[in-house]
């Protein structure tokens, strides 16, 4: 959309990076305070110029580029955007194409929707290059493989089964407790006992 790294009109730290800077300023609107001042009684007087504040944004590398030096972590980045930048005129060259350039962009309305839409389906998982993606599959294939071989052997019966590490297994089956015959029901010892009496007395004497 522009055509060169400094003339995005939106927040971005291309050219701060690319210039060796660490740090952006700008400024940020506190929308919750604005909101919750609006609310009240005089409120509707106000507004962002009054929940304005000066902001500065200290510029870190990410943690898969923490082990660079500042130096390192500039130059990778501003290759990174010469490849982007490269890319992007190879593709207009072949379009016949241009970028849409600044003044177009602010012009459009942030809400506006693009003429045509990509309706593929998003891959599954990214990775910044094929080898990396190769290497990831074969490591799930054999994660998967390593949960559904400790699932069978956990149904049937061996407690002791090892799943892979970072997963959890899986419910095992509920077995009701087996119970033993229900014990005879006795009565009071004092119904025994007049039981026993009146066998007794019908009992014929010798």
């Amino acid at each position: 959309m522009s055509s060169f790294r400094g003339r995005w009109p939106g927040v971005n730290s291309a050219w701060q990076l690319w210039h060796g800077l660490r740090e952006m300023e700008g400024e940020w609107v506190d929308r919750t305070a604005l909101y919750e001042a609006r609310r009240t009684k005089g409120g509707a007087r106000l507004c962002e110029d009054d929940f304005t504040e000066p902001s500065n944004i200290v510029l870190t590398p990410p943690p898969f580029l923490e082990h660079l030096d500042w130096d390192e972590y500039q130059a990778y980045v501003r290759t990174m955007i010469e490849e982007i930048e490269h890319e992007a005129r190879e593709r207009h060259r072949q379009k016949g194409s241009r970028p849409l350039g600044t003044a177009k962009i602010l012009a459009r309305h942030p809400h506006s929707w693009p003429e045509h839409m990509d309706r593929s389906a998003a891959p599954q998982y990214h990775c910044s290059s094929e080898e990396k993606l190769a290497t990831f599959w074969e490591g799930f294939r054999s994660f998967v493989a390593a949960y559904r071989d400790a699932a069978e052997r956990l149904r049937m019966g061996e407690l002791a089964a090892v799943f892979p590490p970072g997963c959890f297994a899986p419910r095992r089956q509920f077995v009701p407790r087996q119970r033993g015959p229900e014990p005879r029901a006795r009565g009071p010892a004092r119904h025994r006992n007049r039981v026993r009496r009146r066998d007794a007395e019908s009992r014929p004497s010798s």
